[in-house]
């Protein structure tokens, strides 16, 4: 299979109809449109998406806040029909990068304690478990595990 052409955009509402759909299919609790409308319409919360290059398909998305010197990821899913192609992967990369550029001291992030392959994904790209949030999720109760990717400090006090 060839890979799929994207580039990474920041979504509007005319996207919620395919954002609506593929939370529906990733999640037994999905975001519902007022979220998403509510999210979009926040200074310090950015939804951003993976889309074909015509912007008329879209592959995945996640929506994260960047509040002073951090960033808290508080969605990422794919579309069923275009998952094992690397897209939370690319998405994470994308908000570590803007992170960087920001200087943000660190990223993080919920995840259901039973969600192994998200864990996976987090683990392999640099993310540290650092505690656990109880019966987290109100839908089934079940536990969160709180990850943070650190990024590197850089040492002001260096003489040039």
């Amino acid at each position: 299979m060839a890979a799929l052409e994207f580039q990474i955009i920041e979504l509007d509402k005319t996207w919620l109809s395919q954002l609506l759909d593929i939370e529906r299919k990733s999640f037994g609790n999905p975001w519902s449109k007022t979220a998403f409308i509510s999210e979009m319409g926040l200074d310090y919360s950015f939804t951003i998406g993976i889309t074909d290059p015509g912007e008329t398909t879209l592959y995945a998305f996640s929506v994260f806040w960047l509040v002073e010197d951090e960033i808290h990821i508080l969605n990422i899913a794919v579309n069923p029909e275009f998952r094992r192609q690397g897209f939370a992967k690319v998405l994470i990369d994308y908000i570590l990068g803007q992170a960087h550029a920001v200087i943000c001291q660190f990223v993080y992030l919920e995840v259901r304690i039973n969600n192994l392959a998200a864990i996976s994904l987090y683990e392999k790209t640099g993310f540290t478990l650092v505690g656990k949030r109880p019966r987290y999720y109100s839908d089934t109760g079940e536990d969160a595990l709180l990850y943070t990717y650190y990024l590197k400090e850089t040492d002001n006090n260096e003489e040039d």
